[in-house]
């Protein structure tokens, strides 16, 4: 009976050293994205010579189409105040995830991978290529979270037919079966080239013009389109700057949609949650009449204040 109950006792000390070993794996796995990475951020602000209204002046009189969607998902030309409200800064300064629009995005973090990986555990078709974001990111000197994040905004959380290949007829038409297709199929994962009228062809067709036939193309090749043809460019390396070119406003602006800042930031910002840390560096435009007390700094100490109360 002694040597039973001995016996007993051995068994549950192997089995809670079992699962301590298990809980220690399990831990070390995890820790990483348990772990809360402070940054230290990095803030340059640039101020425009320009009011607010004179700004949304420019951009509502310019020859580029300021769109927006209705509730029933089609478009409509933006009013001048729905133009405001989208550029006002003073709002965007008081918004934790909107703030995400001033993200200097030509500046690579350096996030480990395993966290990248957790982030897209939900984007299927984009998580395998993880290696290959990662390495087009800091090749070109991207943020990594912005690279993905518009891979994610483009292409419809990775379900468009441009994220799992198009293929296209002898004469650039979207082929319907392979007998009709020259044998390829063409990636895009950041919309570039895609028109409105008809984004998949028009994708398809620009991303076989640059040879993008593999999605691993696709990603090195977009992303350099993306720094060369914007973020190079110090005056449009945020999303803002993109969209609305404060300096030379009403030109060489990245989208027709005038939300398509707000949604960029949206998605930057939950990632930057779900990873566990922030964004380090960025780029404050300001106009003339914006309240200069604001910053990003600023609004990390309002909630910190917010946060110990």
């Amino acid at each position: 009976m002694k040597s039973a109950r001995l016996q007993t006792i051995k068994n549950l000390v192997v089995l809670l050293l079992v699962l301590s070993i298990i809980g220690g794996l399990f831990y070390y796995l995890i820790s990483d994205h348990l772990k809360f990475y402070d940054v230290k951020k990095q803030e340059e602000t640039v101020e425009v010579p320009l009011t607010l209204d004179q700004a949304v002046s420019k951009q509502y009189k310019n020859d580029t189409k300021m769109q927006v969607a209705t509730e029933s998902g089609n478009w409509k030309n933006a009013s001048r105040s729905e133009i405001n409200d989208v550029m006002n800064v003073e709002q965007i300064l008081n918004d934790k995830k909107q703030v995400y629009q001033f993200l200097n995005l030509s500046e690579y973090q350096g996030i480990d991978e395993k966290r990248i990986h957790q982030m897209l555990r939900k984007q299927k078709v984009l998580e395998k290529h993880t290696s290959e974001f990662l390495k087009a990111a800091k090749k070109e000197q991207v943020n990594e979270v912005y690279l993905i994040s518009h891979a994610i905004l483009e292409t419809g959380n990775s379900k468009s037919e441009l994220a799992n290949g198009v293929m296209l007829t002898d004469k650039d038409k979207v082929a319907k079966t392979k007998k009709e297709s020259d044998g390829k199929k063409y990636y895009n994962f950041y919309g570039v080239g895609a028109l409105d009228e008809d984004p998949i062809g028009t994708g398809a067709k620009y991303a076989k013009k640059r040879g993008w036939d593999t999605p691993q193309k696709a990603i090195s090749g977009g992303a350099k389109f993306i720094h060369d043809h914007y973020l190079s460019n110090p005056e449009q390396n945020t999303l803002y700057s993109m969209r609305w070119n404060p300096e030379k406003a009403g030109v060489h602006q990245y989208a027709t949609d005038i939300k398509w800042a707000q949604s960029n930031a949206r998605i930057i910002a939950d990632f930057y949650e779900e990873l566990r840390t922030e964004g380090k560096y960025y780029t404050v435009y300001k106009y003339k009449d914006t309240d200069k007390t604001l910053s990003v700094k600023a609004l990390d100490a309002k909630i910190d204040k917010e946060r110990n109360k």
